[in-house]
């Protein structure tokens, strides 16, 4: 399918991508879309009653996140943030992801949850013992999921900065169905990919609701006015500008 886009032979392309789709989901035992469903149910209904504001931040240093759905452009933003001279490029950091689930899975939100912010930084020095990432003043985290984990973040890093990239829903949606992602059954289905899409965009907009410091990244601003929307960025970020964030190709 990839070789048939490639030359532009879209006919053949779409049918080797169905097909590779198809056979993908006939290999599903017993997957229900309401698992999805539900997680995203439980994650609103475990945040309603947070007060966030009273949260302060006892770690050091700020954490930038950059989260959005897989393809819609995490990778570009993370070369550009880390082209930064005081900005450590961490990449795809999945602490977070991996405790959060059983927080979610208890009938109260309580303090153990304020142990994980210790949790994260230990590990990202774990990771990169061999690194001098001390020396740098933020650290940059892709981890597109995390979108998930907002309110996570908000409450273990309420200084945090958050960026959320937005891409076209058509050309988002196509892309996770044009690659195999082994952890997402429902990305092997384009009707699974449109309920998926609601509902990210119902947890967003109540993240949006809950947040008034998210900032929003449409892709196809970045692509067409790099320059200008990379000095945005930089600014939201609190960062100087410098010209190693505009030749992030160099990175």
């Amino acid at each position: 399918a990839k070789s048939y886009s490639d030359i532009k032979n879209y006919a053949d392309s779409s049918e080797f991508f169905i097909k590779a789709n198809n056979a993908n989901n006939n290999l599903l035992k017993n997957y229900d879309f309401k698992i999805e469903e539900n997680t995203f149910k439980i994650i609103k209904e475990k945040f309603n009653d947070y007060k966030f504001e009273d949260t302060i931040q006892n770690f050091e240093p700020e954490i930038i996140f950059i989260l959005g759905l897989p393809r819609s452009g995490t990778t570009l933003t993370h070369q550009i943030v880390s082209s930064h001279s005081k900005v450590f490029g961490a990449g795809e950091i999945n602490i977070i992801n991996e405790k959060i689930n059983t927080y979610y899975q208890e009938n109260n939100f309580g303090e153990e949850n304020e142990d994980l912010g210790v949790i994260y930084l230990d590990e990202l020095e774990r990771i990169y013992e061999n690194e001098d990432i001390k020396s740098y003043e933020r650290f940059c985290d892709k981890l597109p999921f995390n979108y998930m984990n907002i309110g996570v973040i908000k409450k273990i890093f309420p200084n945090s900065k958050i960026i959320h990239l937005k891409r076209n829903p058509i050309d988002v949606c196509f892309s996770i169905y044009s690659l195999y992602f082994v952890s997402h059954p429902w990305s092997y289905d384009m009707n699974l990919i449109s309920k998926f899409y609601k509902e990210y965009q119902s947890l967003m907009e109540y993240w949006s609701n809950s947040f008034n410091d998210i900032y929003e990244l449409q892709y196809e601003d970045l692509v067409k006015d790099n320059n200008k929307e990379i000095k945005k960025l930089l600014e939201y970020c609190e960062l100087d500008y410098e010209d190693k964030c505009i030749n992030y190709v160099e990175n």
